[in-house]
């Protein structure tokens, strides 16, 4: 929620807001903090080997097994299966 709707939810309530800074919860500070720390730590690991980071991304792993293409092979040469994907697509 951004603040304004909080405002909007709270205004009617006689309530006290106390502020603890990130440092004094350091449960959710570690926590929140985590994966930048972890970049850091293997960015300095690899300058520490004299590796030089070249570029960074996010990786996304993608699976691909034989049974893909076993599955679509038939599906391609099945004249009944195209009959109904036919009539599905019809209504």
């Amino acid at each position: 929620m951004t603040q304004r709707k909080w405002l909007d939810l709270i205004k009617d309530y006689d309530l006290t807001i106390n502020y603890h800074p990130g440092k004094e919860d350091r449960v959710v500070d570690a926590l929140s903090r985590k994966t930048s720390q972890t970049l850091v730590i293997m960015t300095r690991q690899l300058e520490a080997l004299e590796l030089e980071v070249v570029q960074l991304t996010a990786v996304i792993l993608m699976a691909h097994t034989p049974i893909d293409e076993r599955i679509k092979t038939p599906k391609d040469s099945d004249t009944e299966l195209e009959i109904i994907m036919e009539k599905v697509k019809r209504g």
